[in-house]
């Protein structure tokens, strides 16, 4: 598999809103680079794809920070520990 394309793959599936079929493409075997889509898509607005991408990680800093972009505050202070 080539990495471009599996990311740009992931990044589209964001921007066109089809999350559940992004969600399953990355707990699948894939070279995304998951975290470098996760930080566009974060930089862009995109929080609720970018909390995705951060669980399947996981990075927990920036998965606190998404919780907290989207009023999730319960969720922040328990990914934050």
């Amino acid at each position: 598999k080539d990495q471009v394309v599996d990311t740009e793959l992931v990044y589209s599936y964001a921007k066109t809103d089809r999350l559940s079929d992004m969600e399953e493409f990355v707990s699948g075997t894939n070279t995304a680079n998951v975290l470098g889509v996760g930080d566009r898509l974060y930089d862009q607005g995109f929080f609720k794809a970018a909390k995705i991408l951060y669980q399947s990680i996981p990075n927990n800093s920036k998965l606190a920070s998404c919780f907290v972009q989207l009023g999730e505050y319960t969720q922040a202070v328990e990914a934050a520990k």
